[in-house]
């Protein structure tokens, strides 16, 4: 049974998973994007199958003991027929955690901000699942008209019913008065009707972002109208305020959340950007960089990186101890306890646990750096 969860359960779980290991490979992690296409429900069994050739692989490459060979192979067997309950969610990502010995049976429907994976580990494979938390952030889109405004809620994940906020404007006078006045004074209570309704959607922003505590602010709509709203923001909020220009007349709720999407992907991608070239950069204004996977490796297991940043999805191959859990990129023994190390199937993986283990942020960026050669880079604490 699949359980569709949100963003703060997703969090919640990233967390419970961050504490969960063995000692040997047996915790199969598997991550599947099922296609909104009626046509693609054809390939959902042959792609399934093929995501479980790592962990297979394993019972035949590891020395694993009968009793862990069987708890894998039980793992295994477990997913291989979820394929008819997989295909019944279309549009969705789904995300499975399965041990026999851990007693981990985690169903979950998440958006597809993730990629296609199926890994056996000691340690359940989570960058794909830090990459759907970091894209399931809180953000608020309000479309705003001259005389009317809507807020819509989690808009990336579960978009809420829109909160409509009218203004009471006076009818419009055809007559000019004595010296114009009662235009005038027309005027000035569709200035003070403007007014009132937009301290009433703050007052609502305000309120939300107690609650849930908003990444992001979207101002749809002319730009005209969408100034004096970002005008009259405060400061906690006008900080996460961005505008979009929309036609209201024309422009579906579903297009509205569209744009707000792509502006969203597209400033937190520019972000992410920035700070990798300022990091990389020979001259950089964040002095405590360290880039490529060796160097934070070793920085990420004396725990001391701050922010942790992954370009592209494709595993790294190399060690982990045995022991202490330790990361490096070449065979041997562990560097800091001495104890064997074993086979990881993607460091970068390893290295992510190490980092939000130790405190530490990590981003990870689904498509690779532009005219970057680094897999990974990172901020430091010391």
């Amino acid at each position: 049974m699949f359980e569709m969860v949100d963003r703060d359960s997703l969090d919640g779980r990233l967390k419970r998973l961050l504490q969960l290991s063995l000692g040997y490979p047996g915790m199969v992690s598997l991550y599947f994007r099922v296609g909104s296409e009626f046509a693609e429900a054809r390939s959902i069994r042959p792609r399934l199958r093929a995501l479980l050739d790592q962990p297979r692989s394993v019972l035949d490459t590891r020395d694993l003991s009968r009793e862990e060979s069987e708890a894998l192979r039980s793992a295994i067997e477990a997913l291989t027929g979820l394929e008819k309950e997989v295909g019944s969610h279309p549009g969705r990502a789904a995300v499975i955690f399965e041990s026999e010995e851990a007693e981990e049976h985690t169903r979950l429907l998440i958006s597809d901000a993730v990629w296609d994976v199926g890994v056996a580990g000691r340690r359940p494979y989570i960058r794909p699942l830090v990459s759907a938390v970091e894209s399931l952030r809180n953000v608020a889109a309000l479309v705003v008209e001259s005389r009317s405004a809507d807020l819509i809620v989690d808009a990336l994940n579960r978009p809420s019913k829109p909160q409509t906020f009218r203004g009471k404007y006076p009818r419009k006078s055809n007559r000019a008065g004595w010296f114009a006045l009662d235009e005038r004074r027309n005027q000035q209570r569709a200035r003070e009707a403007r007014r009132k309704l937009i301290d009433q959607v703050v007052r609502q922003l305000a309120s939300e972002e107690r609650r849930r505590s908003l990444d992001s602010i979207y101002l749809a709509g002319q730009e005209k109208v969408t100034n004096e709203f970002a005008k009259r923001m405060p400061e906690n909020l006008g900080d996460k305020c961005f505008q979009i220009v929309v036609d209201t007349h024309t422009a579906t709720p579903a297009d509205i959340l569209s744009q707000v999407l792509m502006a969203e992907q597209r400033r937190t991608r520019l972000a992410a950007e920035k700070l990798w070239e300022e990091v990389t950069a020979e001259a950089t204004p964040v002095r405590e960089g360290v880039v490529g996977v060796a160097a934070v490796a070793e920085a990420a297991n004396r725990g001391a990186v701050r922010k942790l940043l992954i370009s592209g999805t494709d595993p790294v191959s190399g060690w982990e101890c045995s022991l202490c859990w330790a990361v490096q990129v070449h065979e041997g023994d562990c560097r800091l306890c001495g104890a064997p190390l074993v086979e990881a199937f993607d460091v970068l993986d390893s290295i992510t646990h190490q980092v939000l283990n130790t405190g530490g942020q990590v981003s990870q960026l689904t498509a690779p750096i532009k005219d970057s050669k680094l897999r990974t880079v990172a901020v430091v604490r010391y």
